[in-house]
């Protein structure tokens, strides 16, 4: 799980975004009350505690969208 959302924040960072580690900490909590089985809870988790200061939603859609089609979650 940790190294799927490293991962993640890493290719946001790439494209100009700004995750920290206050960020992926607030990711992996979330990730505590969710399902990660369902990648619609996945993403609606990373929206709210990653994107929601550095990314625009498109920018965010396209990361995650190429992002778990490429690698998954792990």
């Amino acid at each position: 799980m940790i190294s799927g959302l490293c991962g993640f924040a890493e290719r946001i960072r790439h494209h100009g975004g700004d995750v920290g580690a206050a960020e992926l900490i607030d990711a992996a909590r979330a990730f505590t009350f969710i399902d990660l089985a369902d990648r619609k809870a996945i993403e609606g988790a990373l929206r709210l505690t990653i994107s929601w200061a550095s990314l625009q939603p498109k920018a965010f859609q396209e990361l995650f969208d190429s992002w778990f089609a490429a690698d998954g979650f792990e």
